[in-house]
């Protein structure tokens, strides 16, 4: 969808439904409440790299217990996140990363670029994931994993080309075991944005994360995304997602797309209020 400015109002671009993806077996008519497919949580980066826009987006693999039975298929595979690229956004024609080798164990072919593993906090699902690049170049991915109880906390991994990760050995950073987190039953990445060097010239990072079946944003920092120091006002005013935050920063004002709304900050920000719908 497209506006002429980033507040709206936004207008499809093919209508009447603008898909730019969509699963084999979609049914325009209307969905088959017993068939789980579906793609979601796309997250948009440029690779200047390659010169291609990279879309990640995760998707349901009906092959998950062939991924399960499988000893090279890490974890139980039910939703994976998946890479989509396109050369030019006004054209929106996008393609799928598929390996026919991959066929017997990931839905259409679909390669998995960040997959579940064995751990149990990525075993069940790897969603609703949020990708940027830091100010080096390297890739960063925020991730949330939801383990067989479907409880969901988050992680960190990183890639020198976004398409091969690694997974943080510390992983999950975001969990009730952690200091610097609040009991909860649920964790979802919201978004990290970059905060200039701190006194001693390290990088200093804004991270943001939702805790609670309702999600509550809370602020942290960091500059090595293994530790974090909680924001000691608490929560923030404006209300979570159950996805990740698609940010966009314009001058002195930060746009967070978070659901159906989109919600503004002023930068610098003095308080966690300072974000409204």
């Amino acid at each position: 969808a497209v506006a002429d400015k980033i507040t709206g109002p936004y207008t499809k671009i093919s209508p009447p439904d603008s898909k730019v993806l969509t699963v084999r077996n979609y049914n325009p008519a209307g969905p088959n409440p017993g068939d789980p497919s579906h793609y979601s949580s796309p997250c948009v980066v440029w690779n200047e790299d390659e010169q291609l826009w990279f879309m990640y987006f995760h998707y349901f693999n009906h092959l998950h217990g062939a991924w399960t039975g499988d000893a090279n298929s890490p974890g139980e595979g039910y939703q994976m996140t998946a890479l989509a690229t396109c050369p030019e956004l006004a054209k929106n024609n996008w393609t799928i990363w598929k390996d026919p080798a991959r066929g017997k164990v990931s839905v259409w072919d679909i390669v998995p670029v960040l997959p579940t593993t064995d751990e149990q906090w990525i075993k069940s699902a790897s969603s609703y994931h949020a990708i940027q690049r830091l100010p080096g170049g390297q890739w960063l991915a925020f991730l949330r994993g939801t383990n067989t109880n479907g409880r969901p906390t988050v992680g960190l991994g990183t890639s020198e080309d976004g398409r091969k990760w690694n997974y943080f050995p510390e992983n999950p950073v975001i969990a009730p075991s952690k200091a610097w987190a609040k009991d909860s039953r649920a964790y979802r990445p919201v978004f990290i944005g970059y905060l200039g060097k701190n006194e001693a010239g390290k990088n200093k990072y804004l991270v943001a994360w939702a805790e609670h079946t309702n999600p509550q944003v809370i602020y942290s920092t960091t500059t090595d995304f293994k530790t974090f120091e909680r924001d000691s006002r608490g929560y923030a005013k404006w209300g979570g997602t159950d996805g990740p935050a698609s940010v966009r920063r314009e001058g002195n004002r930060l746009y967070l797309f978070a659901g159906k709304n989109v919600h503004v900050m002023q930068l610098p920000a003095s308080n966690s209020s300072d974000a409204e719908n």
